[in-house]
């Protein structure tokens, strides 16, 4: 793992030792252990950058999570199931695979052949991967002589001999069909028990779109014929894409994967998508937070469903939250005098928290700050202030060729670091705290924070 540098600038401390708490809570939360190729706290290199902005466009084209219920509805209306019971003393096949039943000869997908073949045969499933690779006429013949032995024990069982197939009799399969293409026969996708709960991706992605729609998430769906997997994703907003390094998410969601035709549970995962390179190679950590088997209501199953969902965004909100509580923090206290914005200004400038480039004084740079945020007409929050440095990196014409970076570094540090603009004294910080204010993901006793108090935070929906 490549280490950080050793001569890092007071800002840069702090920001990765936030970045180093964050990967501390991650390990907390259960996510897993990550190796990394840089040291977390590194910053992003171009390419990094660069790939960072794509992964951003592409989240964007993706649908609502509010979508997803009717986007996956649709998907399976195209293969129009059919579901149908039938006693499994009554399944015959015929010599091309097909399995006959009055309303005609249906194929077996593999899938399904393997659960028709392990209610049938005396020993279960053992002999099924066997059958499933001996040609369609030979299968065939196994699986018919052995459903006529079954009745055929079964009936002597009734008579008082044993019981271990005596209800092969009253054994009903639930046989799932549909059609893989518009164009394409229908065929017999899986064999179930009479009353296997159907919760399929349909029902599971209604579930996802209610939990989460309304909270700024898009959604993602997959689907291979069998198995689906349902993405409510967070992702890192552009404003703040100054702060992004090495060791941080930043997307974040809750997946929820299913299995319509039998062969596996319901999942629900609390995921994040970490960056373990400065050219964002990325590693995708996950922590179960339920496996439910198919047993029992479909409605039941649903709850425990919604359930989990609201404890896996539990584990994720702190990651996807960060920015988004730059916008509910406004900044209070001694220095700020009728909504004047100069103070607050002339404090950064002087914590160095809004560096000063080459050329400028601190002076011009709090005239073009002042400027900047009033023509923005926004509220004195800690986004408002960060946006204001983020326009002048961007419009303002400057001597040196880092200063843009520099300022957008700075933008972001503020946004993500909010302890870096807390006033610490004890007062001030009992006051915050009573508001509401929650101090940032390291302790506030550092000796290194209590030498730089700037402002008082209080939440403005408190």
């Amino acid at each position: 793992m490549q280490p950080l540098e050793s001569n890092l600038t007071y800002a840069d401390q702090i920001i990765v030792r936030d970045v180093q708490g964050e990967c501390e809570k991650k390990l907390a939360l259960g996510f897993p252990e990550v190796d990394y190729v840089y040291a977390p706290g590194h910053k992003l290199e171009a390419s990094g950058k660069d790939a960072l902005r794509l992964s951003r466009q592409s989240w964007e084209k993706s649908p609502l999570v509010g979508e997803l219920a009717e986007l996956t509805k649709a998907h399976l209306a195209r293969e129009e199931r059919e579901d149908y019971t039938v006693p499994v003393s009554e399944v015959r096949m015929d010599d091309l695979g097909k399995v006959s039943r009055g309303k005609g000869r249906l194929p077996l997908e593999r899938n399904a052949a393997a659960q028709l073949l392990a209610a049938i045969l005396p020993d279960g499933s053992r002999g099924c991967g066997y059958l499933l690779g001996c040609p369609p006429a030979l299968r065939a013949e196994n699986v018919n002589f052995w459903r006529e032995e079954q009745v055929r024990r079964a009936i002597e069982d009734r008579t008082g001999k044993t019981k271990p197939t005596a209800d092969f009799l009253s054994r009903t399969l639930l046989l799932r069909t549909r059609k893989q293409r518009p164009e394409s026969p229908r065929s017999i996708f899986a064999a179930l028990g009479e009353h296997y709960p159907r919760v399929d991706a349909d029902k599971l992605a209604a579930v996802v779109s209610e939990e989460c729609n309304g909270k700024g998430a898009r959604g993602a769906y997959t689907y291979d014929g069998l198995k689906s997997r349902l993405d409510a994703i967070w992702h890192l907003p552009e404003s703040v894409f100054s702060g992004m390094r090495v060791g941080r998410s930043y997307k974040a969601g809750v997946t929820v994967r299913g299995e319509d035709s039998g062969r596996g549970c319901v999942t629900v995962q609390a995921v994040v998508w970490d960056a373990v390179c400065v050219n964002l190679t990325t590693v995708e950590r996950a922590v179960d937070v339920a496996a439910l088997a198919h047993k029992g209501k479909v409605a039941d199953i649903l709850a425990e469903v919604r359930k989990a969902i609201r404890q896996a965004e539990d584990k994720v909100k702190g990651f996807v939250d960060v920015w988004g509580e730059a916008e509910r923090h406004a900044v209070v206290g001694e220095s700020w005098h009728h909504g004047d914005i100069e103070p607050v200004f002339a404090r950064l400038l002087e914590k160095d928290l809004i560096p000063t480039p080459v050329g400028m004084d601190q002076k011009s740079m709090l005239l073009r700050l002042r400027r900047a945020y009033w023509s923005r007409d926004v509220a004195p929050t800690v986004k408002g202030i960060a946006d204001a440095v983020t326009q002048i990196a961007h419009a303002d014409a400057w001597k040196s060729p880092w200063a843009t970076d520099d300022l957008q570094t700075a933008a972001g540090n503020l946004v993500w670091n909010h302890v870096q603009i807390v006033k610490t004294a004890e007062g001030a910080l009992h006051s915050a705290k009573e508001q509401g204010w929650q101090p940032g993901r390291f302790t506030l006793n550092d000796p290194a924070i209590l030498q730089a108090p700037v402002f008082q935070f209080v939440r403005l929906d408190a």
